[in-house]
């Protein structure tokens, strides 16, 4: 009975962990850090409604009081009434709608890159906490291995084979392997409260092969998420600067006036305004000035962050490549040799034919190779979460 409760404990526990491509999909949907960027670019729409309407009429109206002298009447009457449409025109507005339109799809490329920004580190705080798991599991096997070292030892010392020297040793490298483990486990349980708040939702456990890597492909730096960001920006600024140039021409109104003849009240006058202003002085200079300075400012990051992605990718492919083949070395040679190695080293140990600390050495080597091979699988897959970073989960 006990171990069917055991087994279904353990059935539950493996159930709530979760993958990779679990953690991410959630992230997608619940990321309050993601939908902050969503909102944003959807903000620039009030800006395209803004930028296709049109400036609202201005009506003016004038009351006089008229006075009878003969019959000694007054009362209210309108004098005059006009009311003026402002115009759009020299383009303005198709330039004030592209740029907002350019500014919408900019903002979009940013969400992308933020995105990307988000993927990488749960990227790399999943392989955290997995690499952390692979410990775990690594530490609880020294702890056995341990535990029937000093059982055994315990043995020999009563049978009078062994001093108590050595089991007070195994005894003291139990007791700091179990304190080691506690503390691999409140990483672990740390590394998944990071990963709950970038996913939007606890995180109980994780589960993957922490040495599955993806592949490193080609990227075309021009169509990064980044890259078009600020390329929509420039874009955007060029129709900015001939709106200014379209403001800096004259504004024109046409409207329709009405006045009381100055002689023979109660009768009107009728007509059509033009009204305009006379760009002498000033043509939006200044405004221009700023923009093209912002447009050469963006150039030169663009120029400068295709530089730093490329220096980049070259060192992630390198980075990956060397710690692949000291993975392999590890696996197909080092692990190998020290694992035989530890079994010669438990058989003469018991036999008594090394020592203790002779044993010991070995056993920690042996141990230490296992940590460094998860070490170097974890190096590999946060240099995945960089490349992520810059072109996207793949």
């Amino acid at each position: 009975m006990v171990k069917k409760i055991i087994f279904v404990f353990l059935l539950i526990k493996i159930a709530s962990a979760e993958t990779l491509d679990e953690v991410i999909n959630t992230a997608l949907v619940e990321s309050p850090f993601l939908k902050s960027y969503i909102y944003q670019a959807q903000s620039v729409e009030g800006e395209i409604k803004k930028a296709k309407s049109l400036p609202n009429p201005e009506l003016n109206i004038e009351f006089g009081r008229i006075y009878s002298q003969i019959d000694g009447e007054s009362g209210f009457n309108i004098t005059n009434f006009s009311i003026q449409q402002p115009l759009r025109l020299w383009g303005e507005r198709k330039f004030a709608v592209s740029s907002s339109k350019l500014k919408k799809q900019a903002f979009d490329s940013f969400y992308q890159f933020q995105k990307n920004t988000l993927l990488s580190n749960i990227y790399k705080t999943f392989y955290k906490a997995l690499s952390i798991n692979y410990q775990i599991k690594v530490k609880k096997q020294e702890i056995s291995t341990l535990e029937n070292l000093y059982e055994f030892l315990q043995k020999s010392y009563q049978l009078g084979e062994i001093t108590q020297l050595d089991v007070f040793r195994v005894e003291k490298d139990l007791n700091l392997a179990k304190v080691q483990l506690e503390k691999l486990k409140a990483n672990y349980q740390a590394q998944l409260n990071t990963l709950s708040a970038l996913a939007g939702k606890q995180i109980k456990s994780v589960k993957g092969n922490i040495y599955s890597f993806k592949e490193i492909k080609d990227i075309n730096i021009t169509n990064l998420p980044e890259i078009v960001y600020l390329k929509r920006q420039i874009e955007s600024i060029n129709y900015q600067i001939k709106r200014q140039k379209a403001l800096s021409k004259p504004k024109i109104s046409v409207g329709f006036v009405a006045g009381e003849d100055e002689v023979d009240l109660g009768k009107y006058d009728f007509g059509v305004a033009i009204n305009s202003t006379i760009p002498v002085f000033y043509r939006r200079q200044g405004e221009i000035i700023t923009l093209v300075n912002q447009k050469k400012m963006i150039n030169q990051k663009i120029k400068q962050k295709e530089l730093e992605y490329k220096a980049i990718l070259k060192s992630i492919k390198k980075q990956i490549f060397i710690l692949k083949n000291q993975l392999k070395k590890v696996e197909n040679k080092v692990l190998p040799s020290i694992s035989d190695a530890l079994k010669l080293a438990e058989k003469s140990y018991k036999l008594r034919a090394i020592t203790f600390l002779d044993y010991s050495t070995i056993r920690q080597q042996y141990y230490q190779t296992l940590y460094y091979k998860i070490d170097l699988a974890l190096e590999i897959q946060n240099l995945y979460s960089d490349y992520i970073k810059i072109g996207g989960l793949r």
